[in-house]
């Protein structure tokens, strides 16, 4: 008989929803807010990407058709390039660019006749032995020929927290070849 009144509250308590919604809510909100933060990063992710491989084309591209002072560019046009990089990717980041000319000849295979380092990062000058142990990632190219390559590296800081890491590494390469003249040297120094 005692069990009787227990029996009685149990069985109201469970037919009882009253507050259904608010447990749900409070099981349910933090995972769709933290499912909206990892999307919102995913998609910042590829258009942080997006933009840098964007910006590093438009540098290769605009050497590539240089022909104002034919054959060769300096230091103020490489600040410039990085200024310009800059300017296109709009986000006051740490960005390091990296141009190379790069030479194919049957009789001594890739070589770099110069490459120049702009902005802060790990980046260094490319030197011979850089080219040939990546060779994997170069185009073949016809006895005599240059390409421009270029290079850039920034670090991406989620917004949110939702494990992607602090500063993700973005690289971008790109090639090209030349447009106007065969060549381009850097500084006034024949190459």
């Amino acid at each position: 008989m005692t069990l009787s009144p227990l029996k009685k509250i149990m069985a109201r308590f469970r037919e009882d929803n009253s507050g259904v919604i608010v447990v749900e809510m409070v099981i349910t909100l933090p995972l769709l807010i933290l499912a909206l933060a990892f999307t919102y990063e995913f998609f910042e992710i590829f258009r942080y990407q997006s933009i840098r491989d964007k910006a590093t084309y438009v540098v290769a591209d605009m050497i590539s058709r240089e022909a104002v002072v034919p054959g060769f560019v300096d230091d103020t046009y490489m600040n410039n390039s990085l200024t310009l990089f800059n300017d296109i990717v709009t986000d006051n980041g740490v960005n390091q660019i990296r141009v190379t000319m790069v030479k194919f000849e049957n009789s001594n295979g890739y070589t770099v006749p110069w490459s120049q380092v702009r902005g802060s990062g790990s980046m260094q000058q490319m030197v011979d032995a850089d080219i040939q142990g990546d060779l994997a990632h170069i185009p073949n190219l016809a006895d005599g020929e240059w390409v421009i390559l270029v290079d850039a590296t920034s670090a991406y800081t989620p917004f949110f927290n939702v494990g992607f890491g602090n500063n993700i590494p973005m690289a971008s390469r790109t090639f090209t070849s030349f447009r106007e003249i065969p060549k381009i040297c850097y500084g006034p120094n024949p190459c």
